[in-house]
C-alpha cells in the first residue's frame, strides 16, 4: 500500500481527535506561558530602545544649551535701512553709532559707441587687461572681431572681470565690469582699449567700503562688513547722512525656543516612563516594566539634575533653572515661564549662561558644568556604550526573550510528541476495541444448539 489513512474512533465510535485535542490543550498553558512571557519581553525591550531614541532627542536640545560660547543669543537692529544687520557669531551686548562714508564698490566702463553689435571692428591687435597688481591679460582681437565677440573673449578668459553690451536706441557699448569690490581690484585696460579709458566712459572704479564705528575708521572690501562688532555683520547699501545707532542685546525669545525644546524633550522622557512603569494609580502598560528600577532611577536623576544649583559668582538671585523660570512639577514633568525667563536675562545674561552652560569652551568641556551640560552626560550615562543602564537593560529583555522563544521551541516539541504518542494509543486501543465488537459479534451470530 501507498499509505495509511488514520480513522480514529471509527471502530470505537469515540471522538478520539477531540480526545486528543483535549489533552493537548489542557498541556498547553505552559507553552501559552512562555510565548506571552517572551512577547512582554520583547516589548520591554522595544519600549527600552523608544526612551532611549526620546532621550537623545533631549541631549540634542540640551547641547544646543550647553556651549557658553554660543548659548548667549543676541539680536541686532539698525536705525537706518542702508545699514543692514545680522549676527553672525558669538556676539556681545553693546551699543554703537555708525555712519557710512562710502560703499565698496567695483570697477565699471563702457567702451565707445558702435552702430553695430555684430559687424567688425577692424581693429588688430592686443587688449590688455589688468586686475589690481596682478598680470596683465592679454585679449586678442583681430578684425573681423565685432563687440558681441571681444565680449565672449574676455567672458572666456576667465580673469577676474566680466563683459557685455549695452544698447542705447541707437548705438551699442561694451561694459566692461569688475568681478570683485574693494581696493586691489582696479581694473586698468591698454592697448586696444575701445575708449574704455577715456574719463567720461569711466563710471567708478573698485573701492572699499568706508564706516565709521563711534568715529573711528573701519574698511571692508565688501559691503558685508564683518569683525568689527563681534558676531555682527553690517551689511551697507548707500550712504548715510547721519549716524545710525546699532545695537546688540539679548534675544530673549530665541534663548526661550531653545529651552522650551528642552522642555518639551525632558516632559516626553517623563510621561513616557510613567506611562510603561506606571505612575500615582495609572498601571504599568507593560507587566515588565512595572516600578522598574533602572527607569526609576532615570527619571530620579533627572528631577536632581534640573534641581542642581550652579555657582553663578554674578548674581545670588539667579542659581537653580527654578530662579530663570523652568519649575520642576510635582508629576515630574517641567514648565517654563516665559516672563520669569525674560526678566532674568535681561537682569543678569551672564548668570542665565552659567546655569545653563557653565563656563565651558563647548560641550563636555566645561570647567564649572551647567545644568545642561549635566544633563547632557547623564543622558550619555543611560544611553551611549555597552554599560550604558538603558543598553544593560534593553539587553537583559532581549535574552529572557531568546530564553522564552527557546523554551517554547522545546514545549512545542514536547507536546508533538506527545500528540504522536497519544494518537498511536488511542489507534491500537481503537483497533483493540474494534476487533473485539468484531469477535463480539461474529459470536453472537453463531447458531444456536
Amino acid at each position: 500500500m501507498a499509505g495509511t489513512i488514520s480513522m480514529a474512533g471509527i471502530g470505537s465510535g469515540m471522538d478520539v481527535n477531540g480526545m486528543i485535542d483535549g489533552i493537548i490543550k489542557a498541556n498547553s498553558a505552559q507553552l501559552d506561558a512562555m510565548k506571552a512571557r517572551a512577547q512582554e519581553d520583547r516589548s520591554a525591550s522595544a519600549s527600552i530602545s523608544d526612551i532611549a531614541t526620546m532621550l537623545g532627542s533631549l541631549k540634542t536640545a540640551s547641547d544646543a544649551l550647553a556651549d557658553s560660547n554660543t548659548i548667549q543669543n543676541f539680536a541686532v537692529s539698525s536705525t537706518d535701512s542702508a545699514i543692514a544687520t545680522s549676527i553672525s557669531g558669538a556676539a556681545n551686548g553693546g551699543k554703537f553709532s555708525v555712519e557710512v562714508k562710502d560703499v565698496a564698490l567695483e570697477y565699471r566702463a563702457y567702451s565707445d559707441t558702435q552702430s553695430s553689435v555684430t559687424g567688425a571692428l577692424n581693429l588688430s591687435g592686443t587688449m590688455n587687461i589688468q586686475v589690481g597688481t596682478g598680470t596683465a591679460n592679454a585679449i586678442q582681437v583681430d578684425s573681423t572681431d565685432s563687440l558681441s565677440s571681444i565680449v565672449t573673449k574676455i567672458n572666456d578668459a576667465g580673469i577676474g572681470v566680466r563683459a557685455t553690451t549695452v544698447y542705447d536706441g541707437t548705438n551699442f557699448r561694451l561694459q566692461l565690469r569688475g568681478a570683485a569690490t574693494g581696493a586691489g581690484s582696479e581694473v586698468t585696460v591698454s592697448g586696444i582699449d575701445l575708449g574704455l579709458n577715456k574719463a567720461e566712459n569711466i563710471k567708478q572704479q573698485a573701492q572699499n567700503a568706508h564706516l565709521t564705528i563711534d568715529g573711528f575708521d573701519v574698511y571692508s572690501k565688501t559691503n558685508q562688513v564683518t569683525g568689527a562688532i563681534p558676531g555682527v555683520t553690517l551689511t551697507v547699501s548707500n550712504k548715510t547722512t547721519s549716524p545710525a545707532t546699532v545695537e546688540v542685546k539679548p534675544d530673549a525669545s530665541s534663548l526661550q525656543t531653545k529651552i522650551q525644546s528642552v522642555v518639551n524633550q525632558y516632559n516626553a522622557v517623563i510621561k513616557k516612563v510613567q506611562s510603561l512603569a506606571g505612575y500615582s494609580t495609572a498601571k504599568a502598560a507593560n507587566s515588565q516594566l512595572a516600578g522598574d528600577s533602572t527607569l526609576r532611577e532615570l527619571t530620579r536623576k533627572m528631577g536632581s539634575t534640573i534641581t542642581d544649583a550652579v555657582d553663578t559668582g554674578t548674581n545670588s538671585n539667579y542659581t537653580t533653572m527654578r530662579s530663570i523660570g523652568i519649575s520642576l512639577n510635582k508629576d515630574g514633568t517641567l514648565t517654563l515661564d516665559q516672563s520669569v525667563l525674560s526678566q532674568a536675562v535681561a537682569a543678569s545674561p551672564e548668570a542665565v549662561s552659567k546655569i545653563l552652560a557653565g563656563t565651558s569652551t563647548s560641550v563636555g568641556t566645561s570647567l564649572t558644568p551647567g545644568i545642561m551640560d549635566k544633563m547632557s552626560n547623564l543622558v550619555k550615562s543611560f544611553t551611549v556604550g555597552t554599560g550604558a543602564f538603558l543598553n544593560v537593560r534593553k539587553d537583559t529583555f532581549d535574552s529572557a526573550a531568546k530564553r522564552a522563544d527557546d523554551q517554547a521551541t522545546s514545549e512545542t516539541d514536547r507536546l508533538s510528541r506527545m500528540r504522536d504518542s497519544l494518537s498511536k494509543a488511542f489507534s491500537a486501543m481503537d483497533s483493540t476495541v474494534s476487533s473485539s465488537n468484531s469477535m463480539m459479534t461474529y459470536l453472537q451470530n453463531l447458531p444456536k444448539a
